[in-house]
């Protein structure tokens, strides 16, 4: 998942599945940042508000 999320960096739904599984891996750090990219590239979908 890590080699397509670097393909393709703007898609938001592809970025939120790579997050979510380091989530559960316990690399909060990296989960936090990223999740404000997402947030930047889909700030119109209403759990990003």
């Amino acid at each position: 998942m890590e080699v397509a999320a670097k393909q393709h960096p703007d898609n938001a739904g592809l970025q939120s599945n790579l997050e979510l599984s380091y989530l559960m891996d316990g690399k909060v750090a990296v989960v936090c940042q990223a999740f404000k990219r997402i947030v930047e590239l889909e700030p119109q979908r209403e759990v990003n508000k």
